[in-house]
């Protein structure tokens, strides 16, 4: 009932089922338009996302599953965790896996969080929001900037005026 009320508000809603398999997660997986899986590098991350990916394969759910690889150290790392990903469900499931990229490892993520503040107002110009802006516009499929404050605005004001 409280997720109708985005009806009329959201163009998109994005539901954060958290990790692991429950009859919940598997619920919102089965009713999804689509599923986009945030996997970060570890073992255990991969094998519960080969997990989801299996289960839907399964039950002819969904054809398609999009992943992004979350806290990577390196673009070399998120593209070895999507390979794994990639080969597995080639090998052993009838499911597509499209990757829309990743979202590098962040210390201002950690203090984003502490100051309970949303990491890409609070730090617009660190890596991983400049990385959730481009996976933004993957998925919109626009290009989206960074925003870049009043401060940018005004010295641009400034410029053109004088």
């Amino acid at each position: 009932e409280s997720l109708s009320s985005f009806h009329h508000r959201a163009d998109y809603l994005l539901i954060d089922t958290g990790a692991g398999i429950s009859r919940n997660v598997l619920g919102f997986l089965a009713a999804a338009q689509e599923v986009l899986l945030v996997v970060t590098p570890e073992p255990t991350a991969i094998t519960d996302a080969y997990g989801i990916m299996k289960i839907l394969s399964k039950f002819s759910v969904h054809s398609q599953i999009k992943i992004v690889v979350n806290r990577a150290s390196s673009r070399s790392e998120a593209k070895n965790t999507m390979t794994k990903l990639e080969m597995a469900a080639e090998r052993f499931l009838q499911i597509k896996v499209q990757s829309l990229g990743y979202v590098r490892e962040d210390k201002a993520v950690a203090q984003a969080v502490k100051e309970q503040e949303p990491l890409v107002i609070k730090y617009p110009h660190a890596d991983a929001s400049q990385d959730i802006f481009r996976l933004a516009g993957i998925i919109l499929n626009i290009h989206v900037e960074s925003p870049r404050g009043m401060n940018h605005f005004l010295n641009r004001l400034l410029r053109l005026f004088s």
